[in-house]
């Protein structure tokens, strides 16, 4: 019996591990998934109660601020500080995912974060997060723009807004 909860709780252990580098628990607040610290878009596709993401990625982006979103992201980096309970962020994260999926970009990383906007290792601090989704495009290790909870435009206007700078 003694190797048998042993068994069960390497199982359970590995599954934890399994999941990546971030934290997974519930919103006190709405009863959502929550996932804290570094995560991915694959992270969020594969969560089943994510049905926002699906929703969410089937977004057409304009095809003139496409153009310029290809041709002018190099150099670029993105951080990206979203909560996944957070309405906005699963408003405007996919269809990030897929600006920058069209644009054939991957210079991003992504945080997840709780209500009170932490990850796991100080994110909030360090990029000075107040509200989420927050989106910071950093040129040659330099800011040069951010986009904090709604879009002027568009994603990818406000985007090539940023990166024309």
């Amino acid at each position: 019996m003694r190797y048998f909860l042993l068994l069960i709780a390497i199982g359970m252990s590995t599954g934890i591990f399994a999941q990546g580098n971030f934290q997974i628990s519930k919103d006190t607040e709405n009863g959502s998934v929550v996932f804290k610290g570094p995560i991915t878009f694959a992270d969020l596709a594969a969560e089943p109660s994510f049905t926002w993401f699906q929703r969410n990625s089937a977004y057409e982006p304009g095809a003139d601020a496409m153009e310029v979103l290809k041709n002018d992201l190099s150099g670029t980096r993105i951080i990206v500080v979203m909560g996944t309970w957070c309405e906005d962020s699963q408003n405007l994260v996919p269809r990030l995912h897929t600006v920058l999926s069209e644009a054939n970009f991957h210079n991003v990383t992504v945080y997840g974060v709780d209500r009170t906007k932490d990850a796991l290792a100080g994110e909030k601090a360090t990029y000075g997060i107040e509200r989420v989704p927050t989106i910071i495009v950093y040129k040659e290790d330099k800011e040069v723009g951010r986009i904090v909870e709604v879009v002027q435009k568009s994603i990818e206007e406000d985007l090539v807004s940023i990166v024309m700078k």
